[in-house]
């Protein structure tokens, strides 16, 4: 920073309120680079739950909308109309 603004901000003559933010704002900037790496690590580990139980989630929730149907006939038959009416049947 001394080469674009001319001044240190850091040492230990530096204590005046401009060296005193401009050092917040960096200990700001390496504490949200700390929480991106947490960020990429969280997602990283949350991917591979989901990928390990990809076939497990897309089976349950296939079984729970097949349920749900068969629990409420008007909503299937309703559900069926539709699709008949707009898929072309060819015997």
């Amino acid at each position: 920073m001394r080469m674009i603004a001319g001044k240190r901000y850091y040492g230990e003559e530096e204590d005046n309120e401009e060296a005193k933010h401009f050092q917040e704002i960096i200990d700001e900037i390496t504490l949200f680079a700390d929480l991106a790496r947490l960020g990429q690590k969280i997602d990283s580990f949350l991917q591979g739950l989901i990928d390990e139980h990809r076939t497990d989630t897309s089976s349950v929730t296939i079984e729970w909308a097949m349920s749900v149907l068969l629990n409420h006939p008007e909503v299937l038959e309703k559900g069926r109309t539709e699709i008949d009416n707009h898929v072309v049947r060819t015997v």
